[in-house]
């Protein structure tokens, strides 16, 4: 028999757009609460077992600008949450915070990963077990921006940040994996929307290596029609399945479809 849903949040106000990474001892969950009235980035540790760790939600972020779309990843002995978050200007911003195995979070204030003119959004973020690295949506560009972080929160590029790709029309919705080598950047692009009636949306992404070279990016999926979702898994044999939805046509309708592509 199914085991009941566990509640790892029953806070009065809304909780919503959870992530996890399981670091070798707990699985921690992060999410956004707005159990403040406004959005805060909030965290439980869970046991393999199903054992919640934390009677209370820990504290990442608290903020009386809205944070937004968490995302986790783990070195090993520490995890790496990124967010969103409102900034000066009206603008957004990515922001860190590095959190040891009790959840606790290391610096006094989290770390500033991206305050540059405009909006950065939709961040993602991955480790190849020594540092972690971001990738977001520059937003009023519509490119795709990184960087690499250590688990001290120090920065390893001297330039602002890596540009994974810088087309024209829209890279969206950036997703990262790690192979045992090097990482993938994958994310929705619409470059070739000029060219095509449908105006197609297309999986795009880049390889780069932990010492922060990174090359020319690439087409991951061409699919005629809209394509959207794209999410990166890495297996310990140094494969990497993107997956993605994408519309086909089946009998006289289209329908949406779950697609894969190995890198």
């Amino acid at each position: 028999m199914r085991e009941p849903a566990l509640a790892l949040s029953a806070l009065e106000e809304s909780q919503s757009a959870p992530c996890a990474v399981f670091d070798g001892d707990a699985i921690f969950v992060a999410f956004a609460d707005n159990s403040a009235g406004w959005t805060d980035i909030s965290a439980v540790r869970v046991q393999p077992d199903g054992e919640i760790l934390d009677a209370s939600p820990l504290q990442v972020s608290v903020s009386p600008n809205s944070q937004y779309e968490p995302a986790i990843a783990s070195a090993g002995i520490d995890d790496l949450a990124v967010w969103s978050s409102d900034g000066a200007q009206d603008s957004k911003d990515i922001y860190g915070a590095v959190l040891d195995g009790k959840g606790a979070v290391v610096a006094s204030e989290p770390t500033a990963i991206c305050t540059a003119a405009g909006d950065q959004t939709k961040p993602a973020v991955c480790s190849d077990g020594t540092s972690y690295l971001v990738a977001w949506q520059y937003t009023d560009l519509h490119d795709i921006y990184g960087l690499r972080i250590t688990p001290q929160g120090e920065f390893l590029d001297q330039e602002a940040c890596l540009g994974f790709t810088i087309a024209d029309e829209e890279q969206a919705r950036p997703r990262v994996a790690f192979d045992g080598a090097r990482f993938l950047v994958s994310w929705e692009d619409s470059r070739d929307k000029a060219d095509d009636p449908l105006g197609t949306v297309k999986i795009y992404g880049a390889w780069a290596q932990p010492d922060g070279v990174f090359y020319r990016d690439f087409l991951i999926s061409g699919l005629e029609g809209n394509v959207a979702d794209a999410w990166a898994s890495a297996n310990a044999c140094g494969d990497t399945l993107v997956l993605y939805s994408g519309w086909t046509a089946l009998d006289d309708f289209k329908a949406n479809r779950i697609f894969g592509s190995f890198q």
